[in-house]
């Protein structure tokens, strides 16, 4: 077939993808900002199937890293996480910008971008009880995590459980974990407490321009308000990634890991590092609620 013609089908072929993707999917533009480890494939799955569109692509974290070793091999790891985080937000901006109806994916979001597109699309996010979710996000971590330069990682078979613990809760990966939701809702991760602190602020102002703010234990609430702000009626399956996994063959590794975790020291060392973000989540429990 002649190149000419070959580009006319692709255009044709393009075409009509849109056009039937306009026909079926809701008229409300929707951005769900997914912090990782907040039951958000449940709630994508949810307004993805309500919404019936065909061309939005869940955005996936894991593939942004890879996407960012491959750019910048020879960066250490924390200038890579930093540089995933900027990636993502640039991708989030390039979607609102380019029309999408419907985003969603762990795109980290930022006051500039909420303050020009709230009122084209709804903004929406799920919190999870700080502790609970950096619990999760290292369960998860420790099972999945393919890239040996950033601990936990899950072919460090042979190691000591709580050894590996130990020196993720002793370094800034710890701390990483720990500001993943401010840095979801920021664009960036703190440097410093004080930082923290501040950004903390941020999150509150930028929230207040969010048509819905749901809580992982109660989702419910967070569909019957998507519902109010959007016009659209979504039922939340439950897709836990993590807890499936206690039934596969990482299963004994979950248990222990969920064990070790759940131990009193472990967990006030874990407070220790979601101080900032405890205190963000009970305001924001107070006024969501």
């Amino acid at each position: 077939m002649p190149d000419k013609l070959k580009r006319v089908f692709r255009r044709i072929s393009s075409k009509s993808l849109r056009t039937v993707d306009r026909m079926f999917t809701a008229s409300q533009r929707v951005v769900f900002i997914h912090i990782p480890k907040c039951a958000g494939k449940s709630v994508a799955a949810a307004i993805h199937n309500a919404m019936g569109s065909l061309l939005e692509p869940w955005i996936n974290s894991r593939h942004a890293r890879l996407a960012v070793n491959s750019v910048l091999p020879d960066k250490v790891t924390s200038e890579k996480v930093e540089a995933t985080a900027r990636y993502r937000n640039y991708l989030l901006a390039y979607f609102l910008h380019s029309g999408r109806k419907l985003i969603y994916g762990h795109l980290p979001v930022n006051r500039q971008l909420v303050t020009e597109f709230s009122q084209e699309a709804a903004f929406v996010t799920v919190l999870r009880d700080p502790v609970a979710r950096w619990k999760s996000h290292y369960i998860y971590d420790r099972i999945s995590n393919p890239d040996p330069s950033m601990l936990p990682y899950r072919r460090n078979s042979g190691c000591d459980l709580e050894k590996e613990l130990d020196a993720v809760l002793a370094s800034d990966r710890g701390l990483q974990l720990a500001y993943v939701p401010t840095m979801m809702l920021t664009g960036r991760f703190p440097v410093s407490r004080s930082e923290a602190e501040t950004l903390s602020r941020v999150i509150m102002e930028t929230l207040k321009d969010f048509a819905v703010v749901g809580f992982t234990d109660d989702l419910p609430s967070f569909a019957s308000s998507f519902e109010r702000a959007t016009g659209v009626k979504i039922h939340i399956p439950r897709k836990n990634i993590t807890a499936s996994q206690a039934t596969d063959e990482n299963g004994a590794l979950y248990k222990n890991l969920s064990a070790l975790l759940d131990q009193p020291a472990v967990t006030r060392k874990i407070k220790k590092l979601c101080e900032v973000e405890r205190k963000t989540f009970q305001i924001l429990e107070k006024i969501y609620r």
